[in-house]
C-alpha cells in the first residue's frame, strides 16, 4: 500500500490517466503523422486496451528489416480477442509489406487466431517497435499509462539513437555481424564449383551434393 501510494503521488492516479488516453491519440498522431494509435474502452467507459505503432518505427522496420515478426505471449496473457484486435491493427499499421513471416510461440490466447493471420496475410508459416498494452498487463499495475507509454517512447527513441551511432562507425556495405559471417564461410569455398548454365541459373557442386541456383528466382535446389 505505501509502495502503490508513493507511485501515485509520483505519477499520478491510475483513473485520470486512463482518462487521458484520447489526448493522448490526439497528440500522437499530431506529432508522428502517419502513426497508428487505437485504443478500446468497455461499455462503462473503463479502459480495455491500447495499440501504438509509431510513424518513424515503422517506416524503420519497412524499409531496413526483413519481413519477419515475432509474436511472443509470455508478457500478454490475454484471450483470442485481445490478439486478434491487436493483429488487426498491426496489418493495418503494415499493410504495404508483401511475404510477411510471423514466428510465434502460440501462447494462451494466439494459437488460436492463427488461422486469421493466414487469412489476413496470406503469407509464410504462423511460426518492439510495436507495443499492445492491456488493463491486465504486468506492468501497467505499477505504472500508470500515460507514464508507461512515455516511458517506452523513450527507449525506443534512446535505442534508436545508439543504433544510428554504431552504424556511423560501420565501415563497407555489410553490417559487422554479416562480414564475419561472410568471411566464416568463405574459407571453405574452395571445396565448390559453380558452373553457370545462363546468366540466371548455375549448377553449384559441393563435397557431397549438386544443386541448382536460379538467381532471378532466389532460390537453390
Amino acid at each position: 500500500m505505501q509502495g502503490g501510494k508513493a507511485l501515485e503521488i509520483i505519477h499520478g492516479s491510475y483513473a485520470y490517466s486512463y482518462g487521458l488516453i484520447p489526448e493522448l491519440r490526439k497528440e500522437l498522431l499530431k506529432s508522428n503523422l502517419g502513426s497508428v494509435v487505437q485504443y478500446v474502452l468497455d461499455v462503462d467507459h473503463s479502459f480495455q486496451r491500447l495499440f501504438i505503432c509509431l510513424e518513424a518505427c515503422r517506416m524503420g522496420f519497412i524499409k531496413g528489416c526483413r519481413p519477419f515478426l515475432g509474436l511472443d505471449g509470455c508478457h500478454l496473457k490475454e484471450s483470442g480477442d485481445s490478439w486478434k484486435w491487436f493483429l488487426q491493427n498491426l496489418q493495418s499499421a503494415l499493410r504495404m509489406i508483401e511475404g510477411l513471416v510471423f514466428m510465434s510461440d502460440k501462447d494462451k490466447g494466439l494459437e488460436s487466431v492463427v488461422p486469421l493471420v493466414y487469412h489476413m496475410w496470406n503469407t509464410g508459416h504462423m511460426l518492439d517497435i510495436f507495443t499492445v498494452i492491456s488493463r491486465r498487463n504486468t506492468l501497467a499495475r505499477h505504472i500508470p499509462i500515460i507514464d508507461m507509454v512515455e516511458t517506452i517512447r523513450q527507449k525506443i527513441m534512446e535505442r534508436m539513437d545508439h543504433r544510428r551511432g554504431l552504424g556511423r562507425k560501420w565501415k563497407g556495405k555489410f553490417v559487422p555481424k554479416a562480414f564475419k559471417y561472410v568471411q566464416h564461410i568463405v574459407k571453405d569455398i574452395g571445396e565448390y564449383i559453380v558452373r553457370r548454365s545462363s546468366d540466371v541459373m548455375a549448377e553449384v557442386v559441393g563435397p557431397d551434393f549438386t544443386v541448382v541456383v536460379r538467381f532471378n528466382e532466389k532460390t537453390c535446389t
